[in-house]
């Protein structure tokens, strides 16, 4: 145990690339949101950015509750704890702008180098969500149905699974708001979770299940569009994103809390997605 807060408090205090090992890149992944807190308390300007969309927040849930008619104390608790944590969510919505603007000077903080932020819109922010929400539904469906019909242990599995399958997602939210404006368009590949849809297998059977099949690949491919890049960072860096994943997952868990460590982690993800960004510049230059 003491050990693995070693390594996580290593990889906390600098900022360096990520480890060879696997091993050591679940704990190099564990220390970024730990890496973004500490950036953070050390950078003016980053703590500025962040602290702003949480304080509103708490304001916002402290006028909702006073408006109620004659709150008892523990009332007047309970209802500011439960509206808090109503409005957890928000914040990654209507301030995505203050959020995107954080990452882009946190690049600088990191020497990444200047990155423009991406200033998305309130509806487009909408319109992701809802299709993140559809893609994540649909992408785990077909493997939870079928550990479901597993004997005895089928819902275990299954429930392993969703919880693997969250902290996926978890991490591709986290790399995605740690964007800024990329001039190239990424390419549209078959996520690695829709990759059985094209198996050669599905040759051999009958032709309405193929195309159905096929038909499921492609509306996953087209969904998950928006987080191409990312999914496939996920992909490539496993034992990193788990550890990262997990980190974050703990963190984001923290009613009230929540508010001002969802920054940290956005700047641990960008650190993350520069330093794998740069380590790939440099074996393409290899090459």
């Amino acid at each position: 145990m003491r050990a693995s807060f070693d390594r996580i408090a290593r990889h906390t205090r600098t900022s360096e690339a990520p480890p060879e090992t696997e091993t050591e890149r679940f704990w190099y992944g564990v220390a970024q949101p730990f890496l973004g807190m500490r950036v953070l308390w050390e950078q003016p300007l980053l703590r500025k950015r962040a602290i702003a969309p949480a304080l509103l927040v708490l304001a916002a849930a402290a006028v909702m509750v006073m408006l109620k008619r004659d709150p008892t104390p523990q009332h007047l608790i309970f209802r500011y704890y439960a509206t808090i944590v109503g409005l957890a969510s928000l914040p990654s919505v209507l301030f995505a702008n203050t959020y995107e603007r954080l990452a882009a000077d946190t690049m600088s903080v990191f020497g990444f180098g200047e990155g423009e932020p991406l200033l998305s819109r309130l509806h487009s922010r909408i319109v992701r969500m809802v299709q993140a929400a559809i893609l994540v539904a649909l992408g785990a469906a077909p493997f939870l149905f079928v550990l479901r019909q597993v004997p005895l242990t089928g819902d275990v599995f299954a429930f392993i699974a969703s919880g693997a399958w969250s902290v996926h997602w978890i991490v591709v939210e986290a790399f995605d708001g740690a964007r800024v404006v990329d001039p190239t368009e990424g390419e549209t590949r078959l996520p690695w979770f829709a990759a059985w849809t094209a198996f050669p297998i599905w040759e051999s059977t009958p032709a309405l299940l193929r195309r159905i099949v096929h038909k499921f690949g492609k509306v996953l491919t087209r969904l998950s569009k928006p987080w191409g890049e990312e999914i496939a960072l996920v992909a490539r860096h496993p034992g990193l994103a788990v550890g990262f994943g997990l980190a974050t997952a703990a963190l984001l868990a923290v009613p009230i809390a929540n508010l001002f460590l969802r920054p940290a982690v956005l700047v641990g993800a960008v650190h993350v997605r520069g330093r794998l960004a740069s380590a790939s510049g440099a074996l393409q230059r290899q090459k």
